[in-house]
């Protein structure tokens, strides 16, 4: 993990919507499972104004870059006035002046020490099951924020690595019955041998 005293105070923060068996989407990336009312609207506002800097994967970028420049309101505002930052090895083929304050970069590590030099808000991690398994295999991650919601899929896309252990340190509720649980990886918050 980062260490948060060393990094002008600035942690690495992960998030996700999952189904109660542990699905981020479905079998075909489908999201129409989640209920998404007000008070989980007025949570993710309040969550991406307390991030500056969004780390995401290449297809997640993509996916993203081609939704938000084009929303309004609160929550477009927040998103879209936020650094990002997309890991890829082939920048080239990204167009990454669609969607401004965004650049590419390979190093996950070099890059969030390097964004750690200066003084900001949370950093957060955006989707993409694989970025978010580097970055959990290579302790870059402070915090996993994870909003469950009252529905089983039976299949799907899970971003969950074989054997991690983490530590609750918080929930809360949400009137459509879905659940906030945070948590921080444990010391050894993977098993030997898993996959990366």
């Amino acid at each position: 993990m980062t260490d948060a005293g060393s990094n002008n105070g600035r942690i690495v923060s992960a998030g996700f919507h999952m189904s109660l068996d542990g699905f981020v989407a479905g079998p075909g990336g489908e999201l129409d499972w989640m209920h998404i009312g007000s008070d989980v609207i007025e949570h993710a506002v309040e969550t991406m104004q307390s991030i500056d800097t969004m780390l995401m994967g290449k297809d997640t970028y993509l996916e993203q870059a081609a939704h938000w420049p084009y929303q309004t309101g609160n929550l477009a505002d927040a998103v879209n006035g936020h650094k990002k930052v997309v890991f890829t090895s082939r920048p080239e083929q990204i167009d990454l002046s669609r969607w401004p304050l965004s650049r590419a970069a390979h190093d996950p590590a070099s890059e969030i020490a390097e964004i750690c030099t200066a003084p900001g808000k949370r950093i957060g991690v955006s989707g993409g099951a694989r970025l978010f398994q580097t970055l959990l295999h290579d302790r870059l991650i402070d915090e996993v924020r994870v909003i469950i919601h009252p529905v089983t899929l039976g299949s799907g896309r899970s971003p969950w690595p074989e054997g991690l252990r983490l530590n609750l340190t918080a929930t809360s509720t949400f009137d459509s019955g879905a659940v906030l649980h945070t948590y921080t990886p444990t010391d050894h918050h993977l098993t030997p041998g898993s996959a990366r």
